[in-house]
């Protein structure tokens, strides 16, 4: 059978559909699609590199800061322990009171108040000697935790005094008896109770006239919130 020109053109346009048609279902479209999924995966592949690079750049910051940031965290849990850590405050205010002039008696820790963010633990002081002694003391205990421009000066433990009594010193160069409750601040650990503490008012200085006084606290008092330290010099 002989074809004529004209079938021998349809037929070969047809192959060359056929061909085409094949060609783009079985080779270029997936290929097509195989370069769309690789171009999705580069442009996650570059989100990742960059949000990297970003957290690079975030933890570079922190390594330059870290030094003062142990720093603060070291002043703050001086100020702020999460355990009552009774050792330390004996030594803090035997030194404190030797400094002074009086002479340190007894301690005795109390309960310790669970709140959230701080806790509260009341301490009976007792202590011997003269009324200025007894001044300078309570500046000191005052001092060791103090606000200025912003920022906390940290040399103790947070303390507040909530309850002073003085006996004795009727006769001259008879030493006071002096009782003091100091209310020492904790830092809460997560978990424990939310109930809110409201410490006690801290005292104005005591009488020099002999005899027994006694001041009790009657309000609380607001804490400034810690937003740096600084070490005292």
């Amino acid at each position: 059978m002989r074809l004529r020109g004209k079938e021998i053109y349809i037929i070969t346009g047809v192959i060359v559909v056929v061909v085409c048609v094949a060609w783009f279902f079985l080779f270029y479209n997936p290929l097509r699609k195989e370069s769309s999924d690789l171009g999705r995966q580069i442009d996650e592949t570059r989100q990742q590199v960059t949000e990297a690079e970003n957290e690079l750049a975030r933890l570079k910051g922190y390594e330059k800061t870290s030094p003062q940031t142990r720093a603060d965290l070291l002043r703050l849990n001086k100020m702020l322990p999460s355990q009552s850590g009774i050792p330390s405050i004996i030594i803090e205010l035997t030194r404190t009171a030797e400094e002074s002039g009086l002479d340190f008696v007894s301690i005795q820790p109390g309960e310790i108040a669970v709140g959230q963010p701080f806790s509260v633990q009341t301490m009976t002081l007792a202590f011997s000697g003269q009324y200025f002694d007894l001044e300078d003391f309570l500046f000191r205990l005052e001092s060791y935790v103090e606000y200025r421009n912003n920022a906390f000066l940290v040399t103790g433990r947070l303390l507040q005094v909530s309850l002073l009594s003085v006996t004795g010193g009727a006769q001259t160069g008879e030493p006071l008896q002096i009782q003091l409750t100091v209310n020492a601040y904790l830092w809460s650990t997560p978990g424990g109770s939310t109930a809110n503490v409201t410490p006690p008012a801290p005292l104005p200085s005591p009488s020099p006239a002999g005899g027994e006084t006694e001041s009790p606290a009657t309000e609380g008092t607001d804490l400034p919130t810690p937003t740096s330290t600084e070490e005292a010099p």
